[in-house]
């Protein structure tokens, strides 16, 4: 999220936000296979707005990871500046982890999601805000969900969640806010609040138990990654 304080000029002063060693990913329908139509998905990871293609998803949704899956991941870690040399193998394999969770869901494969990495801008008084939400679904009541995905060792509190003011700016930005659409055009979404679900998405959660435990069992996922508010 970046804040602009204009100036009498009408210049802006901007602030340019850290990078995320993960990045949510992105489906994105392959126009052909071989010469052939194909209804199969290409695997988009665009943290840095330089789309890689990393794998196609199966017709049971599995990740079919091409040869370039775990140099991806590499990359996508290099290029974050963290400081992961010690840790580099174990944090590949757990970003590939979470990407094949991630699909495996019905309610992430089978999204009707109409914005993703949007960028918008939002005045609030004096103040103009811009930012970019990870991503805007419309459920089957009409109503939409907004997502803001984390890969956090550990995610906030609840208490956290319902005051978290980047969230609340989110929310005010689907109803007064202005958003960048896929083809550069600029619009308002005019999403009222109670039209509006807001979701913290731990990725982490998407990560397997390595071993028994009391409540649950080797090669269960951590728990559900979605944490919605109480806005």
């Amino acid at each position: 999220m970046r804040k602009h304080n204009q100036t009498s000029g009408g210049g802006m002063i901007k602030s340019k936000p850290p990078l995320s060693p993960f990045a949510p990913v992105k489906l994105q329908t392959l126009q052909t296979v071989n010469g052939n139509a194909s209804s199969r998905q290409a695997v988009i990871l665009d943290p840095l707005g330089e789309a890689t293609e990393v794998g196609v998803v199966s017709p049971d949704y599995k990740l079919v990871k091409n040869s370039e899956v775990v140099q991806v991941a590499e990359d996508l870690l290099n290029r974050s500046g963290v400081p992961v040399e010690n840790h580099q193998k174990t944090l590949v394999a757990e970003a590939v982890e979470m990407l094949e969770n991630y699909l495996g869901k019905d309610y992430n494969h089978a999204a009707n999601v109409i914005l993703s990495e949007a960028k918008f801008m939002l005045k609030v008084g004096r103040n103009i805000f811009s930012g970019t939400v990870d991503q805007i679904r419309q459920n089957d009541d009409g109503e939409f969900t907004l997502l803001d995905f984390k890969s956090s060792k550990f995610p906030p509190n609840q208490t956290f969640l319902d005051v978290d003011y980047q969230l609340g700016l989110y929310a005010l930005a689907c109803w007064k806010g202005v958003f960048k659409l896929p083809d550069s055009t600029m619009k308002m979404l005019e999403i009222p609040p109670d039209k509006l679900k807001i979701v913290y998405y731990h990725l982490r959660d998407h990560l397997l138990y390595k071993r028994n435990g009391k409540e649950f069992k080797a090669s269960d996922e951590k728990g559900d990654p979605r944490r919605f508010t109480s806005r």
